[in-house]
């Protein structure tokens, strides 16, 4: 299996000018790892719990072949 990486950024869509002042974005970044089984035709996404949150970690499965998203 191939393990990918990626970042996302979240910024303040009620003022994005503000978002920018000072030349860095303000953003909490999520990592996660995705675990891609071409066989099946489907990506699990592993996402952690942030750790400004006390929530539960989540499970993402997307189905290449009928264009869909699950959420465990």
């Amino acid at each position: 299996s191939t393990i990918y990486r990626g970042e996302m950024c979240f910024f303040d869509s009620e003022d994005p000018a503000n978002s920018l002042r000072g030349g860095e974005p303000n953003f909490l970044p999520v990592t996660e790892e995705a675990d891609i089984r071409e066989d099946d035709n489907i990506a699990i996404i592993d996402v952690p719990v942030p750790s400004f949150s006390d929530s539960d970690p989540a499970a993402i499965i997307h189905d290449f072949e009928k264009v869909g998203f699950s959420f465990l």
